[in-house]
């Protein structure tokens, strides 16, 4: 008993490792996966290049990780990747948590110690942010695990600086190693750096700041891990998909190998646009709190400002460094960028919470330690301990049982779905295959790259990037066709007939041509406003007493609005009698897309009602702004067409 007791952390440390590492390895995805999971499950294993910011140290790790383990497919490896750090993330959490009661409670027995830094583990461990990024491959997990890391060993710092400088110079440096290695993954960790200074300067004793020895260390810890960027020159020209040759004078460059391209890709150029200018829009202050709720729910949010508070009232000053000013930073820089998955980027702010709660639990049991008072604890303080204690590990288990199934990936198969049947289709020898989504084509280049399936084949995406051509899938369609390869959409896009002439090819779309050098049967000259010109129209009556009208487009400049076009059907005195409206080229290619000069053929069909007889009609069309349904100039009559009732 006496040797459980002297390592009952470690013990407890790695069992919840264990715990977590189970947990997430039970719902890891299976296999292939979209997206930015997508792309980290082969990266790595070829020793290739991410996206921005480069990612080394992952990529390098990785690397070893896909070719020294053999359990499933390169794809599941890296999901167990993430499920590795994020086991490694929980029993970190739990050391930082009992590392933080000790030097900041010493009131607290070490059994309560351990259950509130238990739960605190507990509640990440379950948390629905970090448990999804825990099961598919991402960089998040290793990025708390450096988070949490440095939580600890500035703790330990702080607890060395107390006594012996040898010691403390040698957390001092750990904790300057584990900064730098930080920031060759995950460049969030510069959000801590200021506070970690101010915490360094507020408990290291002065003179070994005055010897110099400090600072040194800081510096060889920051800097030196940073040469693990030097991994990307080095393996850029060896990358196949970083250089795509389309045609004999089209060549997609989706990384620079200069010092221009590399200083963009670490610093992450391609997302500067994404950060706001000016001030915090009330609804991304109600995001933020409400991903917080979502994670640990309001009874979480109680007992993490009942920490706060304790921390505060016990002028714990340095563990408030530690905490809250990172935070803050965190929360204050994901509130102004504005990227699609920005809840993600919360995570390390979970954490912190999460250790705030196992304050507010303790400062719930304010009990008299036997080491200040020299007697021994009442039972009626006991129970109340020992029941507040257990209560409040009701909230991991709810955590646990409502986050389930909502972030359970181990039948995610989705990937395989879409593109099994597609690189088992007979397409044509170097064929490109377009998507209006980078997140769709990621699967691709994995069975390309790993599998080795259909390597002639091209996937084409949208780019975040300078070179001109790949801003929108109209775009990148233009380039493709313009390789003359033949082309195919991976998926039906509705609204991108408007611009091309397309033909199903299960389970493809095949992209004909444009219809630039289409002509109308009627030839028109009509402006509405100084924004579109109609410059013809097509109207034809089909079987099923419907009319077809196609109108024949023209930008004349780039709009930044959304419009909808209609056709009205009228009889001689003006009454309209069917109609059709809707959004030209609906989510794919709507009006603010449209590129001047380009000729864009927007059909409509209209039924014709019943009571209709023999006779020649009215066709009028218009556009107004949608949804506020202002017009863009009159409805226009554009012409007649003869309907046959008979027929």
């Amino acid at each position: 008993m006496e040797k459980l007791r002297k390592h009952a952390d470690l013990l407890l440390t790695l069992g919840l490792m264990g715990m977590g590492f189970v947990l997430y390895t039970i719902t890891a995805a299976p296999s292939v996966l979209m997206a930015d999971a997508g792309e980290f499950q082969f990266v790595p294993y070829i020793a290739g290049i991410t996206h921005p910011t480069g990612y080394p140290l992952y990529t390098i790790l990785g690397w070893a990780w896909t070719h020294l383990v053999f359990i499933g497919d390169v794809a599941y490896r890296m999901n167990l990747f993430s499920a590795l750090w994020g086991g490694v993330t929980i029993g970190l959490t739990y050391q930082v948590a009992a590392w933080g009661l000790r030097l900041g409670a010493s009131e607290c027995p070490p059994p309560w110690q351990r259950m509130c830094s238990a739960l605190t583990a507990s509640l990440v461990m379950v948390s629905g942010t970090f448990w999804s990024q825990a099961v598919i491959a991402e960089v998040y997990t290793l990025n708390s695990a450096f988070v949490a890391g440095v939580l600890y060993i500035a703790l330990r710092l702080w607890d060395a600086s107390k006594s012996e400088n040898v010691t403390t110079l040698k957390w001092l440096a750990a904790l300057s190693l584990v900064c730098g290695l930080s920031l060759t993954h995950h460049r969030t960790m510069l959000l801590f750096l200021p506070w970690l200074g101010l915490f360094g300067w507020a408990v290291i004793r002065r003179e070994n700041w005055a010897r110099g020895r400090a600072l040194w260390l800081i510096l060889a810890g920051l800097l030196l891990p940073q040469l693990l960027y030097l991994y990307i020159p080095w393996r850029a020209p060896h990358v196949p998909y970083l250089e795509l040759r389309l045609g004999a004078a089209q060549t997609l460059a989706l990384y620079e190998n200069s010092l221009r391209g590399f200083l963009d890709l670490v610093l992450g150029g391609a997302f500067g646009g994404q950060l706001a200018e000016g001030p915090v829009s009330a609804a991304r202050l109600e995001m933020a709190f409400t991903l917080l709720r979502d994670q640990f729910t309001w009874v979480g949010i109680s007992l993490g400002l009942m920490g706060i508070l304790a921390i505060i009232r016990r002028r714990m000053w340095p563990l408030l460094i530690l905490t809250t000013l990172p935070y803050l930073s965190y929360v204050a820089f994901n509130l102004v960028y504005f990227i699609g998955d920005i809840y993600v980027l919360f995570i390390p702010t979970y954490l912190i919470w999460a250790v705030w709660i196992g304050w507010g639990v303790w400062e719930l049991v304010p009990v008299i330690s036997t080491s200040r008072s020299g007697k021994g604890l009442s039972s009626l303080r006991d129970w109340v301990m020992v029941s507040v204690i257990i209560l409040s590990f009701s909230l991991p288990v709810f955590l646990l049982v409502r986050n389930y199934p909502l972030v359970d990936q181990s039948q995610n198969r989705n990937a395989a779905h879409l593109w099994q049947p597609i690189l088992k289709t007979s397409l044509p020898q170097g064929s490109l295959l377009v998507s209006n989504d980078r997140d769709e084509i990621m699967p691709m280049w994995y069975y390309q790259y790993v599998d080795g399936l259909r390597p002639d084949l091209f996937g084409l995406f949208p780019l975040i990037a300078r070179q001109p051509g790949y801003g929108d899938v109209a775009e990148v369609i233009d380039s493709a066709l313009a390789s003359n390869r033949p082309t195919f959409l991976i998926k039906a896009m509705p609204g991108l007939e408007l611009k091309y002439e397309l033909r199903a090819q299960e389970p493809l779309v095949q992209v004909v041509a444009s219809h630039e050098n289409s002509q109308p049967q009627h030839t028109l000259d009509v402006s509405f406003g100084e924004t579109l010109h109609l410059i013809g129209y097509n109207a034809a009556q089909e079987p099923g007493d419907t009319v077809r009208v196609t109108l024949f487009w023209k930008p004349m400049q780039k709009m930044d609005r959304r419009f909808s076009s209609f056709v009205h059907l009228n009889d001689a005195t003006g009454k309209t009698l069917s109609g059709h409206d809707h959004q030209p080229g609906g989510d794919y290619y709507p009006t603010e897309k449209w590129k001047p000069g380009e000729v864009l053929l927007d059909t409509h069909t209209l039924p014709l009602p019943k009571e209709l007889t023999t006779g020649e009609y009215q066709l009028a069309t218009g556009l107004y702004v949608w949804p506020s349904m202002e017009r863009l100039g009159q409805e226009t009559n554009i012409g007649t067409i003869p309907i046959d009732t008979t027929k």
